[in-house]
């Protein structure tokens, strides 16, 4: 019974290390102990359990699968993270404030990426995971794209960058309930998920998708959230011309994926974790799954 047990410990450490590598990171022993698919479990019996193995590398802090631990990188990340977190928080703030204004459609919103996973370098920008209301989908990324041109205008020569903040994906309602996609990168994403607007949606949306317990039930055990902002969602009723602006906006917004697309290709390293980050797509999520 202990032996099966033990394998299915290091099963699990194997898979949720990869996760984070497939990302281009690791984890801290702790953040592994908390994220460990199948459930939290106390750190001292993870670092039991690292004396037993050889398949696994670690420096006391970080831990990786064998051959992949980067040591460095990952400190250089932590002493960056604490310096940006503050700064990145203000524009995170002001910008949500601001985009609700103009998409009163907006369900919900969660930061990913680096600044969720509390990994922020001097490269990487802010990046958010949108949900809407049915038929909002690409005037929402549209009005998202042109919004977050202003803040790289304001704040990108501050930061070095030609832009600050990222959409990585905006779902419409019906895309999340359930969500297409259920793999691990998918729930390793909501697991890390911090929500800025309308927690209590993500809570729904969260216990809605029951797949995720295969990979995380420690999601469904009350959590403190860093919640930015609190608004209360607009009812939105459609009209007639609402579609046109819909189809236009997604004409434009194929357009500018496209060419983004075609400008990562240059780079095949940022392709790979592009697609391990983003187990979904913005033009056929509810076709490919």
């Amino acid at each position: 019974m202990e032996k099966t047990k033990n394998r299915g410990l290091h099963t699990n450490m194997l898979q949720t290390l990869q996760l984070a590598e497939q990302r281009g990171y690791n984890l801290t022993l702790e953040q592994l102990s908390q994220q460990l698919i199948g459930g939290q479990i106390p750190l001292s019996e993870l670092v039991a359990h690292m004396h037993t193995v050889d398949d696994i590398d670690s420096d006391g802090v970080f831990i990786a699968t064998k051959e992949n631990l980067q040591s460095e990188k990952c400190r250089q990340r932590q002493e960056s993270n604490r310096i940006l977190q503050p700064k990145y928080r203000k524009i995170v703030s002001e910008f949500i404030e601001e985009y609700l204004r103009l998409s009163p459609w907006v369900h919900c919103i969660f930061l990913s990426g680096s600044f969720a996973s509390e990994g922020l370098g001097y490269d990487d920008d802010i990046d958010l995971d949108i949900i809407v209301h049915d038929g909002f989908k690409y005037s929402s990324y549209f009005l998202a794209l042109l919004l977050s041109l202003k803040y790289s205008l304001k704040y990108g020569k501050q930061f070095r960058r030609h832009y600050v903040i990222c959409i990585s994906v905006i779902w419409e309602n019906h895309q999340v309930f359930p969500f297409i996609r259920k793999d691990g990168q998918m729930a390793f994403e909501l697991l890390n998920a911090k929500v800025v607007y309308n927690q209590r949606f993500f809570d729904t949306m969260v216990a809605q998708n029951t797949w995720l317990k295969r990979y995380f039930p420690q999601l469904y055990h009350p959590c403190e959230k860093n919640s930015l902002l609190s608004f209360t969602p607009l009812n939105v009723k459609k009209k007639q011309f609402d579609w046109i602006i819909e189809t236009f906006s997604k004409s434009i917004t194929y357009i500018l994926v496209k060419m983004g697309m075609f400008l990562m290709r240059e780079n095949h390293e940022i392709m790979k974790r592009n697609v391990a980050k983003q187990p979904y797509t913005f033009f056929d999520v509810s076709e490919k799954g």
